[in-house]
């Protein structure tokens, strides 16, 4: 699984705890593999692997696709099932057939596919943020979904006994214009440059510690972002204690998000 805020997080965290009573689940961080190098796995020829992660831009997230671009699956046979659950702030576009031919370029198919929808981080681009009182509504939407989908994985990664033909993926309304108009300004637009910490920084240092890609160094008491392109999860910004992570002038006075089970979920 891969995460920035929290929503895909919690969502495998969710699928793994209902297929644990059937059988053994081992609960991976796509960001801590790819740090270790640990990117060669041995499964058995029936076994199962999910993928976890959010859609940036209707389209797979540039750390997920250095993840896949790794990966080596040993030993899944053909009666192994891969599947693919994908969070979004609404709909996915074609980013699940985008994740699917990054996975058939290393060898390895998508069997299912699933999406669920989650409030909607992304402070940087025209304030998309979900406001504060659509958050529960949308979170309990959310356990509905995952209410359906819970059960399909079992059926077909578990009991091996099928999968419902129900849609349980919404790529939203042209999905393929979405995805091909507005990917590239992700792909090619994850610069480091605009972030900073205002004056409200207190030096606590959950930035450095969250960054995925290892893109932040404390440097005196002030985070400093290394040059280049992150995969814009949002991390730092939205686990700020004091909210004074920025990027550029786009992210003063916008809402910051975290799903905090604990606090949603009774």
């Amino acid at each position: 699984w891969f995460s920035g805020s929290g929503n895909s997080k919690y969502v495998a965290s969710r699928i793994a705890e209902s297929i644990s009573h059937r059988q053994e689940v081992t609960l991976l961080y796509m960001a801590d593999l790819l740090r270790d190098g640990k990117m060669e796995f041995d499964l058995e020829p029936d076994g199962s692997v999910g993928f976890i992660f959010p859609t940036y831009f209707w389209g797979v997230p540039w750390i997920v696709r250095e993840f896949v671009s790794k990966l080596v699956l040993r030993g899944l046979g053909q009666k192994g099932v891969v599947y693919q659950v994908l969070t979004c702030g609404g709909s996915t576009g074609m980013a699940d057939k985008m994740f699917a031919r990054l996975l058939l370029k290393r060898g390895y198919r998508v069997d299912y596919t699933y999406s669920v929808s989650m409030p909607d981080n992304y402070c940087i681009l025209l304030d998309l943020m979900t406001p504060k009182d659509q958050i529960a509504p949308i979170l309990s939407q959310a356990q509905e979904k995952l209410s359906r989908i819970i059960p399909s994985i079992i059926s077909s990664c578990v009991e091996k006994s099928g999968h419902s033909e129900e849609l349980l993926i919404d790529r939203g309304s042209h999905p393929k214009l979405k995805t091909s108009l507005l990917y590239p300004l992700y792909r090619f637009g994850r610069r480091t440059g605009p972030f900073h910490a205002d004056s409200k920084c207190i030096g606590c240092g959950k930035c450095e510690k969250v960054c995925p890609m290892g893109m932040i160094k404390m440097d005196g008491g002030i985070p400093k972002w290394e040059k280049g392109r992150c995969t814009h999860c949002l991390a730092c910004i939205h686990h700020c204690p004091v909210e004074s992570l920025q990027y550029g002038k786009k992210t003063q006075g916008r809402l910051r998000y975290i799903l905090e089970p604990e606090k949603f979920f009774k």
